[in-house]
């Protein structure tokens, strides 16, 4: 019954053909324990693949990975016009706190580099600038989680009111990769450009990791995280990888007692996941 369930859920949100298309599902790599939640489809062959699929349907806090959807419908507002297009920190609105990278306020950031960089203020700064009734419109026309704002324009995915499962996480992102979002050609063209990961800066285990998929592979993915309670945090990395074989969209998310503990942690566990499934 609750694998029926699942399916009519994954159906309903992903827009498959059928349920023939998932109606095969596997376990990944078992590292990934009850505080963890993994979930992959392969394009290519319809099949989901689960590690604790109950947790993958349970909706957290978004965190950075929210700056897929942020940076998408800054550039459906024209407050973006390209991957180059600078944002300046505006330090009257945020004042610059101890702990943050000076990379985030010292200079001029291109949206691709805040992007990757999880630069929070510049970010926070541009939800602002969207406003609250084009971002509150733009998130129901996407589908985004529940889609809920109501805790404060600049803060509402920082463990605020917007929620979302790895599920959806990964449904969006097959969408926006299909190009069957409400959004413009541009968009979709100029975004390709700010999330592709650039894997010539990521560790040589990652990036030999992922082009075992082979040389022609892209990886478009972002990372998140942050507390959700007092000594506990959550960890997201979610993405698709393109290759000539197939689309692979993941989600993954994982708690820790600490971020510190979560930041390699979350691509090490894609990895392993990978590995368990087969596809390494």
């Amino acid at each position: 019954m609750l694998q029926l369930k699942l399916i009519g859920i994954l159906v309903l949100l992903c827009g498959l053909c059928s349920q023939a298309a998932i109606s095969e599902t596997s376990v990944a790599d078992k590292s990934c324990d009850e505080s963890c939640s993994f979930v992959l489809l392969s394009e290519a062959d319809g099949k989901f693949h689960f590690s604790n699929r109950q947790r993958a349907e349970q909706r957290f806090t978004p965190y950075s990975t929210f700056k897929v959807v942020n940076t998408l419908i800054a550039l459906e507002e024209g407050l973006i016009t390209g991957p180059s297009h600078t944002l300046k920190l505006n330090q009257n609105r945020y004042p610059v706190e101890k702990w943050w990278p000076q990379s985030w306020y010292q200079t001029p950031l291109s949206i691709r580099e805040a992007f990757h960089a999880s630069a929070l203020p510049l970010y926070r700064q541009l939800a602002l600038d969207v406003g609250k009734d084009s971002m509150s419109a733009r998130l129901q026309g996407l589908h985004y989680g529940n889609g809920d704002i109501s805790s404060g324009l600049d803060s509402f995915w920082l463990n605020g009111s917007l929620q979302i499962s790895a599920v959806e996480q990964l449904c969006f992102l097959r969408r926006l990769a299909r190009h069957e979002l409400p959004l413009k050609d541009e968009t979709f063209t100029i975004f390709n450009r700010v999330m592709e990961v650039d894997l010539e800066k990521e560790s040589k285990s990652f990036a030999n990791a992922i082009r075992t998929f082979g040389p022609d592979v892209k990886l478009f993915a972002k990372t998140g995280g942050g507390p959700i309670r007092k000594g506990r945090y959550i960890g997201w990395y979610v993405g698709y990888l393109q290759s000539a074989k197939s689309n692979y969209y993941f989600a993954l998310n994982m708690e820790a007692n600490s971020f510190k503990a979560l930041q390699g942690a979350r691509k090490t566990m894609l990895i392993s996941q990978l590995r368990g499934i087969g596809l390494l």
